[in-house]
């Protein structure tokens, strides 16, 4: 079975991905809702793009995570 440092581990890295994903999100709806008024948007096109990739990567290592700890989850001996 997993150790808790593992576990630990990735709850810590499942309450980044998540904080960073609403900031990016916030982020994105502050560009959208300027880009309608005359003011304009502080952030621009290179800086959203940059922060998509950040997503596709957290995206990428999340999936990866999530299925190593599948397979070390159904290779482990029951512990019944």
């Amino acid at each position: 079975m997993l150790d808790e440092v593992t576990v630990k581990k990735q709850a810590k890295k499942l309450i980044e991905a998540g904080e960073f994903m609403l900031a990016v999100q916030a982020i994105h709806e502050q560009h959208e809702i300027a880009q309608m008024d005359d003011e304009g948007s502080p952030y621009n096109d290179r800086t959203i793009a940059g922060l998509m990739n950040g997503l596709k990567l957290v995206g990428a290592e999340l999936l990866s995570q999530g299925f190593d700890t599948l397979e070390r989850i159904e290779k482990a001996p029951s512990a019944r």
